[in-house]
């Protein structure tokens, strides 16, 4: 009873249960692309943050003198920052929607912050500890950056639309794993030769270049959203979305009401099993995508002998993954425009999920045989149809979640990633030691066909397609939160 009350309660907050919502005024405005654009751009910084550090951690290592545990920390701080930052999110935000614009602003300013620091950091070898805390402000981006990503599609793109979106915004993070891969790998490597003094002022200048055009760049795009990006577009895009807006839950600014209904809402997600699988596979996928950056080089090494040094392997490990990414930027916006247009969204996510497993099975082979072409190609396949299963699985769950709140949404799934982010690393090496790398990889397979299995068995509701597959009647809407039986 007293949960039946809370949703009522919740339900009727800023909302005229007579109240029809106002579908005659739908528009789209072409600002859109400028919003994705910059939202696309933040996902760009999370990437190259996530890659930068781990594929020359000897050149950070040597640089700073500190141990390659330490610089470890630097790609770990990141995750553990963002787990605390979603934490917040979920108990708060949700009830407390601070707008679009003040997420984007917080992001973009933190991107600023995190390049200022590690400029500084650049300076000198004695700052490790300010290039850390640049790390620090780059998890609070990590994690308002993709829970943005579903809210993005949603409010500013109109129905036919919104799955491109969301790839084109999640191909921010494989642009900038390809230049976190590539950028200190050909800069700072192969340098060994060198004297300790000429070795230290090479990598000071190049360091010091690399995040100069980071922080440029990052001050730019501060400027751009300043001047304009807004809470959202003037007339909602799709007919979804001013469905949505009608019933909308005011925010309260009661701590002990925002927590009170912060806990109900608690309650009403982790009891949705469709949601939790699909969230459940979403870290699979993400856990076996961190799983293969962190060990490549490691795999490498073990397995190619060919390869005789530690900068070799890191280079060979970071063509490799930049192959991988470059294929999962394609998959990503391939999947979302053929979601939008076909609307088959289990059916993509199915087959991506099954191609990788056979794909990561490839590599397998491909390591045992010591093929180094099958490397290659097995590699960017995997990655094309790993964005394609995120897209998808972004989308599955935005659809049968609908008219949740997105940012809500967006931060369950950056929880998962993040922590994935922060405990890979730190199991990684013991499962790599423990298994080797045929082991690894042969774990890997077999968990993404458990994931592709528990999500060919859901059965998810497409609550914003069934809205928007008509403009003149309006369905009845049940979610875990809120029930709309308005009729047009």
């Amino acid at each position: 009873m007293k949960e039946d009350k809370e949703c009522k309660e919740l339900t009727n907050l800023n909302n005229d249960a007579n109240s029809e919502p106002n579908i005659t005024r739908i528009s789209v405005f072409k600002v859109r692309w400028l919003v994705l654009a910059i939202a696309t751009f933040f996902l760009v910084a999370v990437g190259y943050n996530r890659a930068c550090f781990g594929v020359v951690d000897n050149v950070y290592a040597r640089f700073f003198q500190v141990s390659a545990e330490n610089v470890d920390w630097l790609t770990l701080s990141m995750s553990a920052v963002s787990v605390f930052c979603c934490l917040i999110i979920l108990i708060l935000l949700p009830y407390y929607n601070f707008g679009f614009r003040i997420y984007c602003l917080t992001t973009s300013v933190c991107i600023a912050i995190a390049y200022g620091c590690h400029l500084m950091a650049a300076l000198s070898r004695s700052l490790f500890l300010v290039s850390m805390l640049g790390q620090v402000s780059m998890g609070v981006v990590n994690a308002v950056a993709i829970t943005l990503v579903p809210l993005v599609g949603a409010l500013w793109f109109p129905k036919d639309e919104v799955a491109t979106a969301v790839g084109i915004c999640l191909g921010g993070i494989d642009v900038g794993n390809i230049l976190g891969f590539t950028v200190p790998a050909y800069l700072l490597n192969n340098q060994e030769h060198l004297p300790e003094d000429e070795w230290t002022e090479f990598i000071r200048s190049h360091l010091v270049l690399i995040f100069l055009v980071c922080f440029t760049l990052s001050c730019l795009v501060l400027f751009l959203t300043v001047v304009k990006v807004k809470d959202g577009p003037i007339l909602p895009p799709s007919l979804s979305e001013a469905v949505k807006q009608s019933i909308s839950i005011q925010s309260s600014l009661d701590v002990q009401t925002i927590l009170s209904r912060s806990t109900y809402y608690f309650k009403i997600i982790v009891h949705d099993r469709t949601f939790l699988t699909l969230v459940l596979c979403f870290g699979i996928v993400e856990t076996c995508y961190m799983l293969e950056v962190l060990m490549m080089a490691d795999i490498l090494r073990a397995n190619h002998n060919d390869i005789t040094s530690t900068s070799e392997s890191s280079l060979r490990a970071s063509n490799i993954l930049t192959v991988y990414a470059a294929g999962g930027l394609i998959g990503g916006i391939v999947s979302g425009v053929l979601l939008d247009r076909t609307k088959r969204f289990k059916l993509v996510a199915v087959g991506a999920g099954f191609s990788m497993a056979c794909f990561s099975a490839g590599f397998l082979a491909s390591i045992a045989t010591h093929n180094v072409i099958g490397s290659f190609a097995t590699n960017m396949l995997y990655g094309f149809f790993n964005g394609a299963c995120y897209t998808a699985l972004y989308e599955i769950i935005a659809q049968h979640m609908y008219p949740c709140n997105e940012i809500a949404l967006g931060a369950w799934i950056t929880f998962f990633v993040s922590f994935a982010g922060l405990v890979v690393p730190l199991l990684g090496r013991v499962m790599f030691n423990a298994l080797a790398s045929i082991g690894v990889l042969g774990l890997q397979t077999g968990v993404l066909l458990l994931a592709t299995i528990l999500i060919s068995c859901l059965r998810p509701k497409y609550e914003r397609y069934s809205v928007n597959r008509t403009e003149r009647e309006i369905p009845s809407i049940t979610t875990p939160l809120v029930k709309n039986t308005d009729e047009r």
